[in-house]
C-alpha cells in the first residue's frame, strides 16, 4: 500500500443543505488507522454528535468529505442513507422499541427467566 493512497483524515467536512460544518479530528482519539489486512482503512469514531446527526436526519442533501493533507475523499449521501439517519433518530426517541419482526417482544417486555428449580422427572409424572 502506497502512503499517498491514505487520506490521513484530519477534518470531516459536512455540507448539509448547503450549510458547511467542519469537525477537526484528534488523530489519537478519533481516528483508528489500520493496514494489517494489506489494505488501508481509517475509521473515524465520533461521540457526542447528536446535533449533527439530527441535522443530517432532517436534511434533503448531505455531502461528506474526508480531508487530509494530501488527499480528499468526497461522498454524497443517498436517499437511503438519509432515511437510515431518520430511522436512527426515530428509534432513539421512541419511548419503547417495537416488537422485532420475528414477533417476539423486546427484551424489556419479556418476563424474567424462572427462578424456581425445575421439577425432577419423578415430580412431573405425578403419583405412582
Amino acid at each position: 500500500m502506497r502512503r499517498e493512497d491514505w487520506a490521513f483524515v484530519e477534518t470531516l467536512h459536512f455540507l448539509i443543505d448547503a450549510t458547511p460544518t467542519d469537525i477537526r479530528l484528534d488523530k489519537l482519539n478519533d481516528v483508528d488507522t489500520d493496514s494489517s489486512s494489506g489494505t488501508s482503512s481509517e475509521m473515524v469514531d465520533l461521540g457526542e454528535q447528536d446535533p449533527l446527526i439530527r441535522r443530517i436526519a432532517k436534511a434533503k442533501e448531505v455531502q461528506v468529505s474526508f480531508l487530509g493533507p494530501k488527499r480528499r475523499d468526497h461522498y454524497l449521501l443517498t436517499a437511503e442513507d438519509l432515511e437510515n439517519f431518520r430511522r436512527m433518530i426515530t428509534l432513539y426517541e421512541w419511548p419503547q422499541l417495537p416488537a422485532a419482526k420475528n414477533g417476539h417482544p423486546p427484551l424489556s417486555q419479556q418476563p424474567p427467566p424462572s427462578t424456581t428449580a425445575p421439577k425432577s422427572s419423578s415430580e412431573s409424572q405425578g403419583p405412582t
